[in-house]
């Protein structure tokens, strides 16, 4: 399965799919139960998703659809073992991607995606880039860059930009692109490999009466090879309008990749896709934040966040890879490589930020980055939950929801009150270490420290956050491994632009890692705190400039390991 990441896509209206599949669902219980023989959620063994991908399984089973079943434990990813599972088809993690391709090839690479996806209108600079990007994507084929996987390329057309009404337009658009979707850097489809072909919108296009299935024919006439490309659109319709379109191949829903409202995302609206026959492409994204007014020279009026600061990333790819190998996604994309506009870029930012500057310039996303190579390792090649590396990654907003920009002339965002004010951190702790203790301090004055007992393995966190300094510290019983400054959150009076996007830092040590903590003000005002499962201090007055940390080892520090810069 592939990977992608999307760039500089328009907002997706919501899909209806959620509230059908519940409603659904519990009706199909209720029949069930009259014949003694309903499913039945097991919270011992199994989670609720599997449990409702049994039923939904069920259900299209009892209709002639499928014969999935179930495995009720977690996979973890994909192993030697289930390679056979799988179906034979491989699994692939792509990123959509807007432009600069030297460098975004590189770190492309790097964070182990194996295509990005190019968003492609109808402007002729687009189409000039596009054949720059195969081209160049096709000499790195022939000389890949050493120890790196070279990335593959697919097409997304952007439905809400390229014209559609006559029969002329898709002759226009098959002629003009032909030539790249047979590149051999063109990302392609099971053991026929027929080429790869996606969509952003594009539901209703008409191609003068041929719709979609002449625009796909005529690709086949004009190939070389003859060979029809294997079609995964991003409709935005209600599910089963796309699992029953004979012109799609592989079902995506672009909008499932954040919670529509105030709410934590699950996997809900992905459950009828999950279960259908076609292969699925599941979306992750790291947040959405835009700020565009209605005046100036961008004007685009996109001003509203999706809820995004409760673990939302992290938790997304968790619940991709508790899924079985039968009901498991054939390819994640990343909501986005580049998409800054949107605050959701991954990559780091290389002067492609038109009219969005002022919400992404300094808002280091590494950690967005590495989670991804993380995420994707362990979904795609059964890489092990954590390895002999100390890592943090941590990321959070830098001024607090409710505070009003005073010179902003863009107002305050729509669902700005959906946000969450939280420090938001993954930690992964080798086996090897034990009595792992990480201390985040944020601001002045009581209640400015929150410790943590870490499991081995990886641990998801969060913390409510407040004006001031961001400190994280991670030690053992071997010493102080990790000593991290992170970007300061503001005071209300000092927010001038209002931003929702997200700053991230990411730490790295190995073991050992051994370094001396700072004393802490007195051993005997520390407790532990069993309910919050936290350390808690007995001080009137922990100032957050002299804070300092218990730490057995009695070496000096050898170093300050810094956030990754961009």
């Amino acid at each position: 399965m592939k990977i992608p990441i999307r760039l500089n896509h328009p907002l997706v209206k919501p899909f209806v799919g959620a509230a059908l599949l519940f409603f659904m669902t519990y009706s199909l219980l209720a029949h069930w139960e009259q014949r003694g023989n309903s499913p039945h959620f097991d919270a011992s063994t199994r989670s609720q998703t599997h449990f409702d991908i049994d039923v939904m399984a069920a259900e299209a089973a009892a209709q002639g659809k499928t014969t999935l079943a179930a495995d009720p434990k977690p996979t973890g990813g994909a192993t030697a073992g289930e390679e056979g599972e799988l179906k034979k088809r491989d699994r692939k993690i792509v990123a959509h991607f807007l432009a600069d391709w030297a460098r975004t090839f590189d770190l492309a690479e790097e964070a182990g995606l194996d295509g990005l996806v190019l968003n492609l209108g109808k402007e002729r600079w687009q189409l000039e880039r596009l054949a720059t990007a195969y081209n160049m994507a096709s000499r790195r084929l022939r000389r890949p860059v050493l120890n790196a996987k070279p990335i593959q390329l697919m097409m997304s057309l952007d439905m809400t930009d390229i014209p559609s009404s006559s029969w002329q337009h898709g002759k226009i658009l098959v002629d003009t692109l032909v030539q790249h979707i047979q590149s051999p850097a063109q990302m392609r489809h099971g053991e026929d490999e027929r080429p790869l072909l996606t969509t952003f919108g594009g539901e209703g296009a008409s191609f003068g009466g041929r719709g979609w299935h002449g625009v796909l024919a005529r690709f086949a006439e004009k190939s070389h090879n003859g060979k029809r490309p294997f079609f995964w659109p991003g409709f935005h319709a209600d599910s089963k309008a796309i699992i029953d379109n004979k012109d799609v191949d592989g079902t995506f829903a672009w909008s499932n990749a954040w919670p529509q409202n105030n709410h934590r995302l699950t996997l809900t609206q992905d459950l009828p896709f999950l279960v259908a026959k076609k292969p699925h492409m599941m979306g992750v994204s790291p947040v959405f934040f835009t700020h565009y007014g209605k005046t100036g020279r961008y004007a685009f009026d996109k001003n509203f966040i999706y809820r995004s600061d409760d673990l939302l990333y992290p938790s997304r790819w968790r619940e991709i890879l508790e899924l079985t190998p039968d009901h498991s996604p054939e390819m994640v994309q990343v909501i986005s490589w580049n998409d800054y506009g949107e605050s959701h870029a991954i990559s780091p930012s290389m002067g492609a930020e038109p009219g969005s500057r002022g919400w992404t310039r300094y808002m280091n996303h590494v950690a967005f980055r590495e989670m991804t190579s993380y995420f994707g390792a362990r979904w795609r090649d059964g890489a092990p939950e954590v390895s002999d590396e100390i890592v943090i990654w941590a990321w959070y907003r830098i001024h607090g929801k409710g505070a009003t920009a005073k010179s902003d002339p863009v107002p305050r965002p729509e669902n700005a009150d959906w946000a969450q004010d939280l420090i938001n951190a993954v930690v992964l702790v080798p086996e090897a270490l034990e009595d792992v203790l990480f201390e985040v301090v944020n601001g002045r004055g009581r209640g400015s420290t929150h410790s943590f007992k870490l499991k081995k393995g990886m641990n998801m966190l969060t913390m409510g956050f407040r004006p001031g300094r961001v400190d994280m510290y991670l030690h053992s019983k071997l010493g102080l491994h990790i000593r991290a400054k992170g970007k300061r959150i503001l005071e209300d009076k000092d927010v001038s632009r209002y931003n929702f996007n997200f700053w991230s830092g990411a730490w790295h040590a190995g073991i050992p890692g051994v370094g001396i903590g700072r004393r802490a003000p007195s051993e005997e005002n520390r407790w532990w705190d069993e309910e919050q499962q936290a350390w808690r201090w007995n001080v009137d007055d922990v100032d957050g400039d002299d804070v300092d940390f218990p730490s057995d080892a009695s070496e000096p520090v050898d170093e300050e390991v810094e956030a990754d810069g961009e």
